[in-house]
C-alpha cells in the first residue's frame, strides 16, 4: 500500500509501516541475543554482546521513534527532491543540481542512483562521514547518491514517473 500526500506542488512518499515493523522486530531479538551473551556468553563474547546492545538497541529506539512519529522517505516538488530514506541520504536536491539518474542492480536489490552536476560543490556540503560513503558509492556505481527502491514504498518506475511529474529527467536503465 502505498502512503502518500499529494498535491500540485509537492509529493511525499512515507516509508512502509509493515517494513518497519519488520525492522523493529528484527532489532528487538538482536539487542536481546546481545543481551543473553553479555549473561551467559564468554568474557569475549561479552564484549561482542555489549557493542550488540548498543548497536542493536540504538537501531531499535531510532526506528521505534520514526515509526511513531513517520517522516517522508522522499518529498518532490517543482524545485527538486528531498531523500530521507537512509540514514545518510543526501538531503535535498535542486533538479538544476543533477546531471542524470540510472537504476542501479546490485546483488538482487535495486537503486536509483542520483549524479550532481558538480561532484566536488555537493559533496563538500555533506559531513565527512558521508562523504567517504558517497565516495565509495561514487566509485562503485558511477553516482554518490543511491535511493534503495526496499527503503520507498513503490517500485522505481512509478517513482521515475512521479518525478518526471515535477522535471523531465532522462534515467538510464
Amino acid at each position: 500500500m502505498l502512503k502518500a500526500s499529494m498535491d500540485e506542488k509537492e509529493i511525499k512518499l512515507f516509508p512502509s509501516k509493515s517494513k518497519f515493523f519488520l525492522y523493529i522486530l528484527g532489532a528487538l531479538i538482536m539487542s536481546f541475543v546481545s543481551f543473553h551473551t553479555v549473561v551467559f556468553g564468554s568474557v569475549d563474547l561479552k564484549i561482542v554482546g555489549i557493542m550488540g546492545i548498543f548497536f542493536f538497541g540504538g537501531g531499535f529506539i531510532l526506528l521505534l521513534f520514526r515509526f511513531v512519529k513517520p517522516s517522508p522517505a522522499l518529498i518532490l516538488n517543482r524545485s527538486g527532491i528531498l531523500d530521507n530514506s537512509a540514514i545518510v541520504s543526501p538531503g535535498y536536491l535542486k533538479w538544476e543540481e543533477i546531471s542524470r539518474m540510472k537504476i542501479i542492480n546490485y546483488r538482487g536489490k535495486r537503486f536509483l542512483g542520483i549524479l550532481p552536476k558538480d561532484i566536488e560543490i555537493n559533496l563538500s556540503k555533506q559531513n565527512l562521514l558521508k562523504r567517504i560513503l558517497y565516495q565509495i558509492n561514487l566509485s562503485s556505481f558511477g553516482v554518490p547518491y543511491i535511493i534503495a527502491e526496499q527503503n520507498i514504498p513503490l517500485k522505481l518506475e512509478p517513482l521515475i514517473s512521479l518525478i518526471n511529474k515535477f522535471h523531465h529527467m532522462e534515467i538510464e536503465a
